[in-house]
């Protein structure tokens, strides 16, 4: 399963919220058995995986365990975070594309 992450908050309701449900959401992948196989960040998602992010230890250990973490470059480029870059794999839309176009199943987050 691949796992589209593209915001930094669950809903848009209520912000803080949102965004103590997303830490939630990864701190959860980290426990389960079953792993996703990629997750794949896009516009403000990439937010999740920049310093200041309170969810980059637990990227790391996703990582760790071997689920791919791809990271917009452009979305990078853009909110001018590329130099802030804690986890994860630089990507572009062609590798993005076709991880989606090849995944099984993808869930948008």
């Amino acid at each position: 399963k691949t796992i589209y992450i593209r915001t930094d908050a669950i809903g848009s309701a209520n912000r803080e919220l949102g965004m103590l449900l997303m830490r939630g959401f990864i701190y959860t992948l980290t426990e389960l058995d079953r792993k996703p196989s990629t997750i794949i960040f896009m516009n403000d998602g990439v937010r999740l995986t920049v310093k200041g992010s309170e969810s980059i230890e637990n990227i790391r250990i996703l990582e760790k365990a071997g689920v791919k973490i791809l990271v917009c470059g452009t979305c990078l480029d853009y909110l001018n975070l590329t130099a802030e870059l804690e986890t994860g794999q630089i990507s572009n839309m062609y590798d993005i594309t076709e991880k989606f176009m090849n995944s099984p199943s993808v869930l948008t987050i």
